[in-house]
């Protein structure tokens, strides 16, 4: 087994970063937390590589964003990960490549350097990089004395719901009383055709204005507008916005509930009245109108009789076109028609009987008003239902359908069960305890009585609304940042054993290291340390084992991995064509489902608030990296640097930023949460072009024998989305 001292190690990956003059620049220690001086709406020079990725530089002259003798340039590349993603990009591990050849490569429309190194003593373990969910290299951390597997610091990609403030598409109901209205979406911009779409107090300024609007608060409606209006979304409440059929469904719901009163006029179910019938023989009284129950005088039965027959008289006359057609001296049972009448005597006079067939019959009797009040039928029609009526203006002794009650009623109302008011087709008031009420003009009164009180305990004077949404269907990819650790294993039989370090030349003393086709070691001879015990997996099987440990070399088709002694017992038990199986995963700190993931620094950002600290490390001037991002998928990537390529002042780079301005232009430019990566001589932006890839932090771009170009292990690059 090869062994070198820390020392040696420590100056072979300085060198394999970039020459020793170059691999850092001093802070200058200055701890004044300067401000960052504000972006202008127009940048100094701006690229769009491909529709949707922007590229901006700022320039900033000595003495405005530090004390130093040099310019200042702000780069930001600028996409969204709904339509892009951010990749990892490397030539394998432990290497470092060119960013024009990454670029390249990748086909990155924008790309800047990542490498931020775990500089816990003694190792340079560089962070770990995720793609398209596989580990593709995850580094073991120098602790207490030996190398395990961590919690390591990354920012990563995941699948995430779209900010709710920025608005999104999905489905969901308004659900009422009485109907249930289907919504499209939460919080958009523009509302689409023939929907109905939710406004919650996410939402900033007026919302768009509908043709219809419906406000909601407490699961009830308090207001509504049939022909739509702009308004912002009020506190606690919610706001339906809808155009087209969907504002045709928004306004069947109002405030209050609709109730509408439907009754039949008194014709249909008889009553009491007064009136003549003039014969040559005398007049006769009329006392009643299609009454079942026959008094002293004539009953007249009209074409609204809906039973069979009337009841049988003791004289009875048929009437048509003011003629007695036909005569029953003993009484008769007659089913009146539309043409004819019936009249019923029960005890007729002597004018009565008298009076022969074919003579001229003159009729006129009074109808009752709802100032008399009379018996009638009909229903209060509403979402809760319907509740059939028996009168109105009348009381009667237990009644068994309601009572209606309007203003032509001058005293209190008897008293139902329930009551219920109702005005302009609304139900304005329910007492469900009931109580005696004056109508007021243009109400009516209902009183229900107690065989109707399980349907009627439904009606309210308030219009239910309830909002259900779904989340959306299509998902936006956004950035979190969070900690991650392998979670991989490798399988052999009834044997599971974990893996902790995946392509990084250390063995761990409790968990296996994995070597694959992304291993070229540090001299690109893709040979791997030896462990206490090695073994070779191709095609799913086993296919060579080394008991005690062999340093391997890797190629494209196998997979080496490398045991501690923990494991030897156990491997030496396989054989060889066993099959194997290889699970790459990594778990989360925060649970989320990691798409890509990169290696970070320290939070400069979060929730929009600047975390850095005002200190000689933060608040030195110095070249930085940084990534800002937001929860509607926006990604920044920025850079701050010196304009200059000067080698002067033994090669360090002078000039940059500090960390706390980098954290402010982010928050300038809408970010919500950053941080840092690798800064000092490894700080580059690149973009692509149609004559390949060109430089943005500095004033030469394109330049590739620029001193301060600097290849990196891993560097990051927005590309195009395969899924």
């Amino acid at each position: 087994m090869r062994t070198r001292s820390i020392s040696a190690s420590i100056a072979i990956l300085m060198l394999a970063a970039g020459s020793l003059s170059q691999i850092s620049s001093p802070a200058v220690a200055a701890p004044q937390c300067r401000s960052a001086p504000i972006l202008s709406a127009t940048p100094s020079n701006s690229w769009t590589p491909t529709s949707g990725v922007s590229v901006r530089t700022w320039n900033f002259a000595q003495g405005i964003s530090h004390n130093g003798p040099e310019a200042t340039r702000v780069s930001v590349a600028t996409a969204n990960l709904e339509s892009f993603d951010l990749k990892p990009m490397h030539s394998g591990f432990p290497t470092v490549s060119s960013p024009f050849t990454m670029v390249s490569r990748y086909n990155a429309y924008a790309a800047i350097n990542t490498d931020f190194f775990d500089l816990s003593w003694p190792a340079f373990a560089w962070g770990p990089v995720v793609t398209d969910r596989v580990p593709e290299y995850m580094p073991l951390v120098y602790t207490n004395g030996g190398w395990q597997a961590s919690w390591l610091k990354v920012v990563g990609t995941v699948e995430a719901i779209p900010d709710k403030a920025e608005g999104y598409v999905t489905s969901g109901s308004l659900k009422t009383s009485w109907n249930e209205i289907a919504l499209g979406g939460l919080n958009l911009k523009s509302l689409p055709t023939n929907t109905a779409i939710v406004y919650d107090k996410d939402f900033v300024g007026n919302t768009p204005k509908g043709d219809a609007t419906l406000v909601v608060q407490n699961a009830v409606v308090i207001e509504s507008f049939p022909a739509g209006v702009s308004i912002p979304v009020p506190s606690g409440a919610k706001v339906i916005q809808a155009v087209g059929l969907g504002a045709t469904e928004i306004r069947s719901v109002g405030v209050q509930p609709t109730a509408e009163v439907k009754i039949d006029g008194p014709i249909s179910k008889g009553f009491v009245t007064k009136g003549t019938l003039k014969t040559a023989k005398g007049n006769i009284s009329v006392v009643g109108v299609n009454l079942s129950s026959l008094k002293n005088g004539a009953t007249i039965f009209n074409k609204n009789w809906k039973a069979r027959s009337t009841p049988k008289g003791a004289l009875t006359w048929v009437i048509a076109n003011e003629k007695i057609v036909k005569v029953f001296k003993s009484g008769s049972t007659v089913k009146p028609t539309s043409e004819t009448t019936v009249v019923q005597f029960i005890k007729p006079s002597k004018a009565a009987k008298a009076v022969m067939l074919g003579a001229a019959i003159n009729l006129s009797h009074s109808v009752p008003s709802t100032a008399r009040g009379y018996r009638t039928s009909g229903d209060i029609r509403a979402a809760a239902g319907d509740i059939p009526v028996e009168a109105i203006n009348l009381t009667l002794a237990n009644p068994k359908n309601a009572l209606i009650f309007d203003s032509n009623w001058k005293t209190e109302t008897p008293k139902g069960a329930i009551t219920l008011k109702i005005q302009d087709n609304s139900i304005i008031e329910v007492d469900l305890d009931g109580n005696t009420s004056r109508p007021a003009p243009g109400q009516y009164v209902v009183q229900i009585p107690a065989r109707l009180t399980d349907l009627a305990s439904n009606f309210s004077a308030e219009t239910s609304a309830v909002i259900e949404l779904d989340l959306p269907s299509t998902r936006i990819n956004a950035l979190t940042s969070t900690l991650i650790r392998s979670d991989s294993k490798l399988v052999v039989g009834n044997d599971t054993i974990p893996i902790g370090a995946i392509n990084h030349n250390r063995i761990a003393s409790d968990q296996a290291s994995l070597y694959n086709a992304n291993w070229l070691s540090s001299n690109q001879d893709r040979l791997t340390q030896a462990g206490r015990s090695s073994v070779v997996i191709r095609d799913g099987k086993v296919a060579a084992i080394y008991p005690t440990g062999a340093n391997l070399f890797v190629n494209d088709t196998d997979t080496i991995i490398q045991f501690p002694r923990l494991f030897r017992a156990q491997v030496i038990t396989w054989a060889v064509g066993t099959p194997a199986t290889i699970e790459l995963s990594v778990e989360s700190k925060n649970k989320k489902d990691l798409i890509n993931a990169f290696g970070r620094g320290r939070p400069n950002l979060n929730d929009g608030e600047v975390v850095t600290a005002c200190d000689p490390n933060d608040d030195g001037v110095r070249p930085r990296t940084s990534i800002g991002w937001d929860a509607a998928g926006n990604v920044w990537l920025i850079t701050g640097s010196p304009t200059g390529s000067n080698l002067e002042n033994d090669g360090y780079r002078n000039g940059g930023a500090t960390v706390i301005q980098m954290a402010q232009w982010l928050q300038q430019l809408g970010a919500t949460e950053a941080v840092s990566f690798d800064g000092g001589g490894s700080t580059w932006m690149m973009r692509n072009s149609p004559d390949g890839p060109r430089r943005v932090d500095m004033s030469d771009p394109g330049n590739s024998n620029n001193p301060w170009i600097r290849s990196v292990p891993v560097s990051l690059g927005i590309v195009d989305r395969t899924d």
